[in-house]
């Protein structure tokens, strides 16, 4: 097809597959543009039929170029849109002080521990300290891990308290550590950490700063 027949069946803004390089037949890896034309065929100084199309600089011979349908074209647009990213997970809120508090004092309360189950009376948690006393009955279709799950935290509240009580001290011993083996430099104006060097540096126009090593700095003599 040349120039003048591709403008009389395919006007500027005409929706087309153009291919920059090889054709995908000559091709499989061939870039394929998902595009319209932005000007009407040309012929190009070499003689060949040729368009301009978006997304682009140069242009595209004809034989490059597949006019396609409204819904084939926005059937390919579809699928190249880049998959939306997953949202972040919610980060759960910090376990304040008070919350622990409360979960620990609502784990004090409850009946002792160990809890159970028991084959004779499925979805049943017992607890064995008080002569099998009965703690909650679980319905529905698949009760078992609610079940479990209720048993269990009788005593995996309180190790999940005592192991977050066990990290925070080794933190906090972590700190003060850290604190002791960082370095504080003193002021090069401070008497008390140079002496006789403090007092040189001030008498040649260095500033007298507080000394952060061992607080203030003694006046410079005069």
């Amino acid at each position: 097809m040349n120039a003048e027949q591709w403008n009389q069946l395919y006007p500027v803004g005409t929706l087309v597959f153009a291919y920059p390089g090889f054709r995908p037949e000559d091709d499989a890896a061939a870039r394929r543009l998902v595009t319209r034309t932005r000007t009407a065929a040309q012929v190009s100084t070499p003689g060949d039929p040729v368009v301009w199309v978006e997304g682009e600089g140069a242009y595209i011979c004809l034989t490059h170029v597949d006019p396609v349908s409204e819904d084939v074209w926005e059937a390919a647009r579809t699928a190249e849109k880049p998959a939306e990213p997953e949202a972040a997970p919610e980060t759960p809120a910090r376990l304040s002080p008070e919350r622990e508090a409360e979960i620990a004092a609502r784990a004090g309360a409850a009946s002792p521990a160990p809890w159970f189950l028991h084959d004779d009376w499925p979805g049943q948690v017992f607890s064995e300290s008080q002569f099998n006393h009965h703690i909650a009955r679980v319905t529905g279709s698949n009760p078992e891990p609610n079940e479990r799950f209720i048993a269990h935290a009788r005593t995996d509240v309180p190790a999940l308290l005592a192991e977050l009580a066990a990290v925070r001290a080794e933190r906090d011993q972590a700190r003060a550590r850290i604190a002791e083996l960082e370095y504080i430099a003193p002021s090069p104006s401070c008497t008390r950490c140079y002496g006789a060097d403090a007092e040189r540096f001030v008498a040649q126009g260095g500033a007298t700063v507080a000394c952060a090593a061992c607080g203030p700095s003694e006046e410079p003599v005069r």
